[in-house]
């Protein structure tokens, strides 16, 4: 998973990958391999002239006060130029002044349906608007400076193919806010409680364990239970198939 410059994503693996960190507002000293970060992160968080700081954020919790922790990329592809998502994928973003072309403020803003055909397809109405003129969610940022963006150009939502055609790391966390379904091979929604065999995902097993419920000698692990976002409208997945994280 290659990641965007300073893209954040929850994920349950309990580690930080190569390239990645946990955003916990340390300080970073300017070089000139991370000054795509600091163009991105800006001084929005801390710091000032060569050093500026990670933004701090809480993990996420599930309905049971279990943490899902964020990381952060440090080093990736260019967020300047078009991010890769999942039409109606919604992220937190560190910059509402520097939102990836074909991503959007979560801010209730509506857009033409001539421009954007796939993600009228995907979202309708369900935030508001017209058949002409379709509305995106309208959603508190995450933590100041931290809004929410939705991706209106990308990979349609219903791909079927069992590799996920965007190389999420396995135990990645998204929110996606579409009525078209993700495929269920790659992605496990986080509404329910949610039990897995061990046996038959040994990989995400080994990234989970039993952190979120189940039992090993019933051959069985827990996925996180997290509630949606928007007022139920939106909830969490979790990639159940993807590319296994690698450790430093």
């Amino acid at each position: 998973m290659e990641g965007y410059t300073g893209g954040l994503i929850p994920f349950g693996g309990g580690f930080s990958p190569p390239e990645w960190t946990s955003p916990n507002g340390a300080p970073v000293q300017l070089t000139e391999d991370n000054e795509l970060l600091l163009v991105i992160l800006a001084y929005q968080f801390g710091g000032s002239g060569d050093t500026f700081n990670l933004p701090n954020l809480n993990p996420l919790t599930t309905v049971d006060n279990l943490p899902v922790p964020w990381i952060l990329c440090l080093s990736g592809d260019s967020p300047l130029s078009p991010m890769l998502g999942i039409i109606g994928e919604v992220r937190a973003w560190p910059n509402a002044n520097r939102v990836p072309p074909n991503w959007v403020l979560c801010n209730g803003g509506q857009y033409s349906s001539q421009t954007y055909p796939a993600a009228f397809a995907v979202l309708g109405t369900t935030f508001g608007g017209t058949e002409s003129q379709f509305a995106v969610p309208n959603l508190p940022d995450l933590a100041p400076n931290i809004p929410y963006i939705i991706c209106l150009a990308g990979i349609w939502p219903g791909q079927a193919d069992p590799v996920n055609p965007l190389d999420y790391y396995l135990a990645t966390v998204l929110s996606y806010a579409g009525t078209v379904p993700l495929s269920p091979m790659n992605f496990a929604n986080l509404s329910t409680e949610v039990m897995l065999s061990i046996n038959n995902n040994q990989a995400l097993y080994a990234l989970l364990g039993n952190n979120y419920g189940g039992n090993q000698q019933q051959d069985s692990f827990g996925l996180p239970n997290l509630a949606p976002l928007g007022g139920g409208k939106i909830p969490y997945f979790l990639t159940i198939n993807g590319i296994f994280p690698p450790r430093e």
